[in-house]
């Protein structure tokens, strides 16, 4: 599965396989940036977001695949669920998609993030998870 294996090499990278041998902490949520289409053969991008007290100097990856990326600020259209991601997300996608076109809502209609709160050890009906659509 592409995702666990960008996880891992994103683990990885925090678990101190960078330059520096230096460790960051786990941060949430886990974002994957994704097409607005149901069977999505496209590149995948995951995202952990760097603790403030390395944003500074972020240690460099020793890993090519892994790189450190600054996003502009930008406001999203959010739509929060329980459970396990890949079980319910793209209904909610489908939801988040007719409310936003329902109230004349615009948004990057190229891409959304997938966004998730939770350790994949905890239970499925304490997760928080989030799709989040970038408003134009």
């Amino acid at each position: 599965m592409k995702s666990s294996r960008a996880f891992m090499r994103l683990f990885h990278y925090i678990s101190g396989s960078n330059v520096e041998k230096e460790k960051i902490n786990m941060t949430v949520p886990v974002i994957m940036a994704k097409k607005h289409t149901f069977f999505s053969f496209h590149k995948e991008t995951m995202s952990f977001f760097i603790p403030y007290d390395h944003q500074e100097s972020p240690p460099v990856p020793t890993d090519s695949k892994v790189r450190v990326e600054t996003l502009p600020a930008f406001c999203v259209y959010v739509r929060s669920f329980p459970g396990l991601m890949f079980m319910y997300e793209w209904v909610q996608h489908l939801q988040l998609k007719a409310a936003l076109e329902k109230d004349g809502k615009s948004y990057n209609k190229d891409y959304y993030y997938a966004a998730g709160y939770n350790s994949p050890m905890d239970s499925p009906f304490k997760r928080h998870n989030e799709i989040w659509f970038i408003k134009k």
